[in-house]
């Protein structure tokens, strides 16, 4: 993690000098303690949101070792889940068994899902093929919302595969609560996507779930869709590009963004603020 921290720190203090340089006397100073207040806001949310994933991960698979023990089904099955889901942001906790079929729900305002057979789901397709934890992009859940799924292979007592745990979270609520508390007047903001352009988080919330590269919403800002394209390949880096503000007006954005991710999926962390009003 320091070493990761160090590097973002590099990248983004060069990409600062380059757009100070652009400016003169207050200008300078005010683009510099602007620019410094969000790589520290931009590292300060990697952090958090790293440690909650953590978090999740490791309560799911802890929970997979219990549940290995006790077995898919029953009233100890449903206190594991139970205690697997102790996060503000979770929706529910499952077990499913080897064939992909759901067995067990919590909590039972959910239970309407129990017997759907999850085997569509990609993650869990890499899951069953390669028996190892994984966690899922975005996708349209089986209990009807966008949602991100973490989940572990469950193996019995004789190290048998009998299927898997998971804890499928909200994104949203998620972000909010990672959002690290802004300096006052400090103008930024926290957006998210994944490496396929689709935004994960974004306070307008009219844009989540548009992706980057193809939405019509963004088609007209060409600067835009290259800095997307920028980010889905580069784990680190800064950028300008113009977009819309609040009221409809074409402004020039910043943008600093770094990387987060557990079990092979990534998300783009993007600190983003208004440089200057743009001319239609």
């Amino acid at each position: 993690m320091v070493i990761a921290f160090g590097a973002i720190a590099i990248v983004l203090f060069i990409g600062m000098i380059a757009l100070a340089t652009m400016a003169t006397g207050e200008q300078v100073s005010q683009t510099v303690t602007e620019q410094y207040e969000m790589q520290k806001a931009l590292l300060e949310a990697e952090g958090s949101v790293g440690e909650d994933l953590a978090a999740m991960d490791a309560a799911v698979t802890g929970g997979a070792v219990k549940i290995g023990l006790i077995g898919l089904n029953g009233a100890e099955t449903k206190a594991a889940l139970t205690g697997m889901g102790q996060f503000p942001w979770a929706v529910d906790m499952i077990t499913v068994n080897e064939t992909g079929v759901i067995e067990t729900v919590e909590p039972e305002h959910y239970k309407s899902v129990t017997g759907i057979n999850l085997g569509d789901q990609k993650h869990l397709q890499r899951l069953y093929s390669q028996k190892v934890p994984v966690m899922s992009d975005v996708f349209l859940s089986a209990e009807g919302i966008p949602a991100v799924d973490i989940a572990s292979p469950v193996f019995s007592p004789g190290g048998r595969f009998i299927g898997a745990t998971t804890l499928l979270f909200k994104p949203e609520p998620f972000f909010v609560h990672n959002t690290p508390e802004k300096s006052d007047g400090t103008p930024w903001h926290l957006m998210v996507m994944q490496k396929d352009g689709l935004i994960v988080y974004e306070p307008d919330t009219g844009q989540i779930g548009k992706n980057a590269f193809s939405d019509p919403l963004f088609r007209p800002f060409p600067e835009l869709i290259a800095l997307a394209g920028n980010m889905s390949r580069e784990r680190v880096g800064n950028g300008t590009y113009t977009f819309m503000d609040a009221e409809g007006t074409n402004v020039t954005k910043e943008a600093m963004w770094t990387t987060v991710g557990i079990r092979g999926t990534e998300w783009r962390l993007v600190l983003i603020r208004i440089a200057e009003q743009t001319k239609p």
